[in-house]
């Protein structure tokens, strides 16, 4: 594929003179936002723009203080690597790009020239006040979002992953619409594809043929609405008693995991629901393959990438009709009210029960996650690179203009 879009760097061999530099999140993460970070940045150096990635810095904590957070369930050092004090220094004829809104907080005060800024969502800007869909009620994180308000208000240009993110910044931040530019995710089509499950996964999980699996992959966070999902799965047993629901990816939060199975255990469904926490790349695809239905009733997401990946691998998936998802997945998904249980419990029904629909979904959704690729994510983002820069050296010309006069 031939590259007409590169941005030159200004000298390889030291780091600060790089134009393009990625702040990402700590190196060794699995997140969402690290797995954006990397993935960004491998789609636009296989496009032959190298560019330069560092983490954000953890403050010097003492070692005791670090200490005594812990025994209260606090790790300051993952704290503050998710809202940085400081970052790496700024390239010196360049762009930074930070990768998470939350590592605005490093420049509320001071920011580098050239500054983008991706905004994943503002679930905890925006919606504070609400316990279904943000946890962060305590006084220094809102502390910590105002600061990361401020920041953002400093960047040249953000990158929002939905037009539904793009409108809650303009109505929440009253930042110009005109500076923030909609670039969708993009799925890892190599990775994330129809295949055969193989036997050693049916081995090493435990499972097999013989149950109907509805599979939901993410954290319990309360915004995953996954109590809902609970009480729509519970009310077609009856009707699919060999329907298991699987929930796969480790828990947030300790306390998350243990309320979600003690409500489970109330339902009488331990039994029926089953965890697996952090899975390979690899056997996440066989999850995906192995289930009857995809099911993600969330009720806000800034973007929404597990709905996609399900779709490429050709599962049926049911999501909300709340906030980004319909924009997401088209019409290639059942879309339901997600706080309407005896509609999620319907649509489950309907796909387990019908083998041509779930055919048809299955045609749509291959087609649908086909159009979102990281090639495309990064040719959109080069061209923001490209603005951004440009306003830099408009502005440069129009200041040797005026000190001429």
């Amino acid at each position: 594929m031939k590259n007409h879009s590169n941005i030159p760097v200004a000298n390889s061999s030291r780091k600060n003179d790089h134009f393009i530099r990625i702040v990402g999140a700590a190196q060794g993460t699995s997140t969402g936002l690290s797995r954006y970070a990397r993935s960004l940045r491998q789609a636009l150096e296989a496009a032959g723009n190298p560019v330069d990635v560092a983490g954000t810095p953890a403050p010097p904590v003492p070692g005791p203080l670090v200490g005594l957070a812990q025994r209260f369930g606090f790790d300051l050092r993952a704290f503050f690597t998710t809202y940085p004090l400081v970052l790496p220094a700024a390239p010196a004829h360049g762009l930074t790009h930070l990768t998470s809104q939350n590592q605005a907080s490093a420049v509320a005060f001071r920011a580098p020239a050239n500054l983008v800024v991706t905004v994943h969502d503002i679930i905890t800007l925006a919606y504070r006040s609400d316990p279904e869909l943000t946890g962060y009620m305590r006084a220094y994180d809102k502390f910590f979002d105002d600061l990361t308000i401020r920041g953002l208000r400093r960047a040249t240009a953000l990158i929002a992953d939905s037009a539904h993110t793009r409108d809650d910044v303009v109505r929440v931040l009253g930042y110009p619409a005109s500076r923030i530019h909609v670039v969708h995710l993009g799925v890892h089509h190599s990775i994330f594809h129809p295949w055969p499950v193989p036997a050693e996964f049916y081995a090493r999980y435990g499972l097999d043929d013989t149950i109907e699996p509805i599979l939901y992959i993410g954290s319990e966070d309360p915004r995953k609405n996954l109590r809902r999902l609970i009480d729509a799965f519970a009310s077609i047993l009856d009707r699919f008693p060999q329907a298991r629901l699987l929930k796969v990816g480790a828990a947030r939060f300790a306390h998350e995991r243990e309320q979600l199975q003690s409500y489970i255990r109330q339902r009488g469904l331990h039994n029926h629901v089953l965890f697996f926490d952090q899975v390979s790349d690899g056997d996440l695809v066989s999850f995906c393959n192995y289930a009857r239905v995809f099911v993600f009733p969330s009720l806000y997401e800034g973007f929404g990438l597990p709905p996609l990946e399900a779709m490429a691998c050709g599962t049926p998936v049911i999501t909300s009709n709340a906030s980004s998802l319909p924009e997401v997945v088209g019409d290639a998904a059942i879309t339901v009210d997600p706080y309407d249980v005896d509609a999620l419990a319907a649509a489950i029904g309907r796909v387990l029960g019908d083998a041509g629909l779930r055919a048809e979904l299955r045609a749509r959704g291959l087609a649908r996650a086909a159009q979102f690729t990281w090639e495309r994510a990064a040719r959109e983002t080069l061209a923001i690179y490209r603005e951004v820069l440009g306003m830099c050296n408009h502005a440069k010309q129009s200041q040797h203009a005026r000190s001429d006069i």
